[in-house]
Formats: structure tokens, C-alpha cells, sequence
């Protein structure tokens, strides 16, 4: 009954398969290697302390109005990759925090936005719950789904897209994508009075030059995301910080709010404070990530980057559903993602090879 007091355009809404939650009595096979969630298996930086209860944290106020300290950290960070301000820094709770703030300012139902296929399921569902409309250019199978930046530009004409949504490096893929395609779409969008959201979730494995907060102030219709849930390893305090020029900036400090815990804060400065950390994560990442990868011989591995925990796996066989595969050989994967058929799942590598290998190598005599 209740439910058809839902806005219309959310009657027929279901959502993606990205994200599975199963009960305790429904988790019917093993996992003994967990390559579902996007984090960092190798932890965060040590030199993070979260104490138990019997440490006194004072937690009964707000968080500090502005988080000056931690943008500070972050403006240091970034210098002189690109000189920011407070006023082109907002912090909030996660990625998914921006990407919903955002949507919710510029989308009103029935506003087309230009992406590209596959990536980050969630955004589409974000941008389909209010109204909006998600329009891929769709990577192709023949080269292996590697991304081509003129495919969107050819794609921007002048009041078709509101926006454009760009994740770089790609998730499921974990391809980068070069700061020169990244520019080029960043320039047409411009010529066209589009705005450009890159969301660099997975960024932290790129080079730092690589990221488009380097072109904060040369372009107004930018916005980046950045997240502390990936390679900082900090996605249970659920943290992250959005960039961009002023005129974006103030449209979106009409909607910033009371969004992250003081703890959070205070973790995440010392997190970018670790000057060390990012690049022992790269290093351990590329080992592994190699060692699995060239011990893969049957399934088909799309574009991917060797310093970024995440690739895509497709099984030839269209028949088999390779999530329910790999769960029933103890694997624990994710799938769901647009333009990626049920023979597919992106895969996220854990701390260790060893066990992993040995049980794609069992799955593998079996396709």
C-alpha cells in the first residue's frame, strides 16, 4: 500500500547485483579466499591506532566545522600538483557521500548523463533514483574493453548531458585511464557547458600527475572525488573529499552538511600524513596482482593496470555464471556490472596469492 506513495520513476526501480548481502543461514558455500569488496588487503598505515574502550575519545560534540586541518593536509598533499584552497576542498563520509550530494543538486528527472560501460554500479543507482538518466558509451569486447577517451567526446553535443561521470582508475576493470584522454574529455565537456565528475575512488594507485586535480582552476565544470576506502584502507570510518574549482564549490556547499565523525577526521590526516605508505601498497599490489594474473590461463583478463587491486575476469563459456563458480570453489567475487554479462566478475586481489591461484587453478581444469 505504502509503496505506491514512492515518485514514479522508483515504482519499477530494482536495484544492481553489485553489492550481494546474504544472510548467515543463506551462505551456503565456504569462502575461503574473500575478493569481493574494493579495500586494500594489505591494511592501513600503521601508524593508525584504533583503541578499544578503554581509551576516552570525546565524541560528544560535532565534528569541527570545516575539518580545516585535514584539508590543510590535503592541500599540502597536492602541492605542487596543483595549488588548491580550502574553498575547492569539502569532506564528507565516502564517496558515495559526494556522489549523492551531487545528484541530488544538478539531476532532476528526466537529465541525461554520459558515461561509459562498465563501471561503478553504484553511480547509476544513485543517478536513476532521482530521475535521471544514464547514457554509456559501451566498452568494447574485441580489444579487450580498453577505454577510449574520443568515444566520449564524439558522443558531447551542446544541451544533450548535464553531466559526464568518469571512474578512473575504471572499477571493474582496474584499467587507468591517461591524464591526455582524461583532459580531452574534461576540454570538449567545457566547450559544451557540461560538468565532468571523476571519480577517483582507486586513484591513489595512479601516479599523482596522473589525477585531474591538476586541472583544478585551468577548468571550472570539474569536479574530482577522492576516497580514504581504497588504498588508505580506512573504508569502515567511511571518508572522502571532493575538489573543484569555486563556482562548483559553492553550488555544493548548499548541500554539505554535518556528514563525517570527528574520528574519521582525525584518522584520515594521519593516514595522508604517511608519506611511505602509498608506496609499499603499490609495490605489495604489483607482486601479487602478477603473480595472479600469470597463472590465469583459460579465463579472459580485460584492459587492466598491474599497480591497481582490481581486475576482470570473463569465462568464454557465456553459459556458465562465473560468481556462482567461483562461490562454489570457496571464491568470493563481484559481479553485476553493466555491459559485463553473468560470465563475468571482478575480482579484488587478497593479501596472499597462493590460495587464491590454487583454487582458480581447480576451477580452471573444470572449464
Amino acid at each position: 500500500m505504502y509503496s505506491d506513495k514512492l515518485r514514479s520513476h522508483l515504482k519499477s526501480f530494482e536495484k544492481c547485483k553489485y553489492l550481494k548481502v546474504e544472510g548467515p543461514e543463506n551462505a551456503a558455500e565456504k569462502v575461503f579466499v574473500d575478493c569481493s569488496f574494493g579495500v586494500n588487503p594489505f591494511g592501513h598505515s600503521e601508524n593508525i591506532k584504533i583503541y578499544n574502550a578503554d581509551k576516552h575519545i570525546d565524541v560528544s560534540s560535532y565534528t569541527e566545522l570545516g575539518a580545516f586541518r585535514l584539508r590543510k593536509a590535503i592541500m599540502d598533499y597536492w602541492h605542487p600538483i596543483a595549488e588548491l584552497n580550502y574553498e575547492n576542498i569539502s569532506i564528507s563520509d565516502g564517496s558515495m557521500g559526494i556522489i549523492d550530494s551531487i545528484n541530488s543538486l544538478f539531476i532532476n528527472v528526466g537529465d541525461r548523463v554520459l558515461g561509459y560501460s562498465p563501471q561503478f554500479p553504484e553511480y547509476v543507482e544513485s543517478l536513476k533514483i532521482r530521475g535521471g538518466i544514464y547514457s554509456p558509451v559501451l566498452l568494447k569486447d574485441d580489444n579487450g574493453y580498453k577505454f577510449n577517451a574520443d568515444d566520449i567526446v564524439n558522443s558531447l553535443n551542446d544541451n544533450v548531458y548535464k553531466l559526464v561521470y568518469i571512474d578512473n582508475p575504471n572499477n571493474p576493470t582496474g584499467q587507468i585511464i591517461t591524464i591526455q584522454e582524461i583532459e580531452k574529455i574534461i576540454k570538449k565537456a567545457d566547450e559544451v557547458n557540461t560538468i565532468v565528475i571523476i571519480d577517483e575512488a582507486y586513484g591513489d594507485y595512479m601516479p599523482k600527475d596522473n589525477s585531474a586535480i591538476k586541472f583544478i582552476g585551468k577548468y571550472k565544470n570539474l569536479y574530482v572525488i577522492k576516497s580514504f576506502s581504497k588504498a588508505y584502507s580506512l573504508a569502515g570510518i567511511r571518508i572522502g573529499y571532493l575538489v573543484g574549482g569555486n563556482e562548483l564549490m559553492k553550488c555544493y556547499n548548499i548541500i554539505e552538511d554535518y556528514l563525517v565523525n570527528q574520528v574519521a577526521v582525525n584518522i584520515a590526516e594521519v593516514a595522508l600524513n604517511d608519506k611511505d605508505f602509498l608506496g609499499e601498497t603499490i609495490d605489495k599490489t604489483k607482486k601479487v596482482k602478477s603473480k595472479i594474473l600469470s597463472s590465469i590461463h583459460k579465463l579472459k583478463i580485460l584492459e587492466t593496470d598491474i599497480q591497481v587491486p582490481i581486475f576482470t575476469a570473463v569465462c568464454q563459456n557465456k553459459d556458465i555464471n562465473l560468481y556462482k563458480l567461483m562461490r562454489s570453489y570457496g571464491i568470493n567475487a563481484s559481479s553485476g556490472f553493466l555491459n559485463l554479462g553473468d560470465n563475468s566478475v571482478r575480482i579484488r586481489i587478497p593479501k596472499e596469492d597462493k590460495k587464491l591461484i590454487e583454487l582458480l587453478k581447480k576451477m580452471e581444469e573444470r572449464i
